[in-house]
């Protein structure tokens, strides 16, 4: 919610400390949802590698979980993936997915909560 309405800085603060008990409690659903929203964050604040990146990670982890998004969820991703790759050229968008879907699952959490967003 706090995204939705633009207040970043609590959702993040939210963000970091949910992602990490997700991990623990083994929800790679809701991991994935998190790097998500991360990423959602990023691109709002005008960092497009960074949310591609944890787009990746996110798309990754959710195939090797079988977690698929909600369709509502999934037209978001979607818009926002077309934003990038807009905004990106199409040989620099394929290299920063590929790294992005490599990530390991604390790799990707790492780059999620010690990013600066703003």
């Amino acid at each position: 919610m706090e995204r939705e309405l633009g207040n970043y800085a609590i959702a993040l603060d939210l963000y970091r400390e949910t992602i990490v008990a997700f991990r623990d409690v083994e929800q790679m659903g809701a991991v994935a949802h998190q790097l998500e929203c991360f990423g959602f964050i990023a691109l709002a604040q005008n960092h497009p590698a960074r949310a591609l990146q944890l787009f990746a990670a996110a798309n990754a982890l959710r195939e090797k979980g079988g977690t698929p998004m909600t369709p509502d969820e999934q037209v978001y991703y979607n818009d926002q993936l077309n934003v990038l790759r807009h905004k990106m050229d199409s040989k620099v968008y394929e290299s920063i997915w590929s790294i992005g879907h490599a990530m390991s699952l604390d790799q990707a959490i790492q780059t999620a909560v010690e990013a600066n967003y703003g």
